[in-house]
């Protein structure tokens, strides 16, 4: 999962246009206890669910011990970005226009996150033995991407790729970024090009690193 978001990152945030997104099959996983989930991709849809709901410690069983903590701190982060742009896409409604809210649209960064964003399709199953292999379509876009489960005391466990140290950390410093733009925008009069590039000056530093991790990572 994370070995492709970096690069994700740097394409969605650099170009400053993040469309929207969409929960497709968040209802169909509501109602879904853990008795229920029999089958690889009703266990992916429960992990889903319980990431929505944000009920991490649930979560976490549902993932491969040696990654749980590492994932759950991935997606905190992430969580804590869309708050940031979403806090500042409203202030830029509220002080320059609701037309300039379109400037920064936080919707997409929550289809950055593999089988844990935020428009999923399944696609495939493949089953064998005790290890599954689930394909799954992120926001439509191609290559389709593969889940890998295996089955341990008769649950079905996700794995990712091996989380890129330091890449929370990035995370976070982009929404400390986007928080600090916020406080100038509440400082003073700004046009929405000089909100833009306040963004870009304060998180296009931090977008080279993930670039950067990201490489190392590979």
């Amino acid at each position: 999962m994370t070995g492709r978001l970096a690069a994700s990152w740097v394409v969605a945030l650099a170009v400053g246009t993040i469309g929207a997104c969409g929960r497709g099959e968040a209802a169909r996983s509501e109602g879904l206890d853990a008795g229920a989930v029999g089958s690889p991709s009703q266990a992916i849809l429960r992990a889903r669910e319980l990431r929505r709901r944000n009920a991490y410690g649930e979560l976490g069983r549902y993932l491969i011990p040696e990654q749980r903590s590492a994932v759950v701190r991935h997606l905190q982060a992430v969580d804590r970005l869309v708050v940031a742009h979403e806090s500042l896409n409203q202030l830029i409604a509220e002080r320059i226009g609701i037309g300039s809210a379109t400037l920064i649209d936080p919707t997409a960064l929550g289809n950055i996150a593999g089988v844990f964003s935020a428009d999923v399709e399944i696609v495939d199953e493949n089953v064998q033995g005790d290890r599954a292999v689930v394909t799954i379509s992120v926001a439509g876009r191609l290559p389709l991407e593969n889940v890998s489960l295996t089955r341990v005391n008769g649950q079905w466990l996700l794995g990712t790729d091996p989380p890129v140290p330091d890449l929370s950390a990035q995370i976070h410093k982009l929404a400390d970024a986007a928080d600090r733009v916020a406080q100038v925008l509440r400082s003073r009069p700004m046009t929405s090009q000089e909100v833009r590039h306040e963004l870009e000056l304060r998180q296009t530093p931090i977008l080279k690193r993930i670039q950067e991790l990201e490489t190392v990572g590979r």
